[in-house]
Formats: structure tokens, C-alpha cells, sequence
């Protein structure tokens, strides 16, 4: 009879043999997208980098869940709360680049910069106009 601690091994051994193999197929099947579609090759390492820890920290979830450490939902859990209070932490961040993001997208709202308006006299003072119309 096998000893019921071997088959735990076995069983971790293959769970992060297979999610190296899966983070390493998805790892190479985004770069090359990402290459072909023109990113940088910040971005694309950036890319690799996300993907390995997060391979990293799946193959320990599951590693801990096969030996009995903790349960899956615990984790769960866990990433939940994490997710929210980075959420809450990034709200302003987020929603000023999510506004600025639309903003620019939205064409006829871009601004456009018009002639620049002086006055002659004493003080000269210069006044950059925006035109947010499209005409």
C-alpha cells in the first residue's frame, strides 16, 4: 500500500508541473499577440511577469488545498477582500483615468487648441483658447 503522504507529494509535484505548463503556454501565446499587435517590449515583459506570479500563487493555492492546509474557499475569500480594498484604495485613481480614457475617445468632446489671443498695450497678456467644438 502506498503511504498516504507520497500520494500528497505526487499530487502537489503534478499540480505545479501542469500549472507551469499552462502558465507557460499562456505566457507565450499573449507575448506573441502582444508582439504581433505592436507593444512594447515593457509592456510584453510586464505581461510575463504578471503571469508568473499569478501561476506562482495558483500552484501554491492548490498545493495547500491538496495537502489540507486550507480549503479553496478561504482563498477565495482572501482575494475577495484583497480585490475591494485595493478597489477602494485606487477609486480616484481609477475613475480619473477611466474619465480621461473616455474623454479622449469621445472625438468631439477633444479639446483642440485655437489661436492665442493677446493684448497690446502696457501688459501683454496671452490667453490659449480651447475649442471644444468641432467646427
Amino acid at each position: 500500500m502506498i503511504d498516504p503522504v507520497i500520494i500528497q507529494v505526487a499530487s502537489a509535484v503534478a499540480t505545479v508541473a501542469v500549472a507551469w505548463l499552462v502558465a507557460e503556454i499562456l505566457i507565450r501565446l499573449i507575448s506573441g499577440v502582444a508582439r504581433r499587435a505592436g507593444a512594447s517590449s515593457d509592456l510584453i515583459r510586464t505581461i510575463r511577469e504578471v503571469l508568473s506570479i499569478l501561476w506562482i500563487v495558483l500552484a501554491a493555492v492548490l498545493i495547500l488545498s491538496i495537502a489540507g492546509i486550507a480549503s479553496l474557499f478561504s482563498f477565495l475569500t482572501l482575494s475577495g477582500i484583497v480585490g475591494l480594498a485595493v478597489s477602494l484604495a485606487l477609486q480616484n485613481t481609477l475613475s480619473n483615468i477611466i474619465s480621461g480614457i473616455l474623454l479622449l475617445s469621445w472625438s468631439s468632446a477633444a479639446p483642440r487648441f485655437g489661436c492665442i489671443q493677446w493684448a497690446e498695450g502696457r501688459g501683454s497678456q496671452v490667453r490659449p483658447s480651447f475649442n471644444l467644438d468641432p467646427d
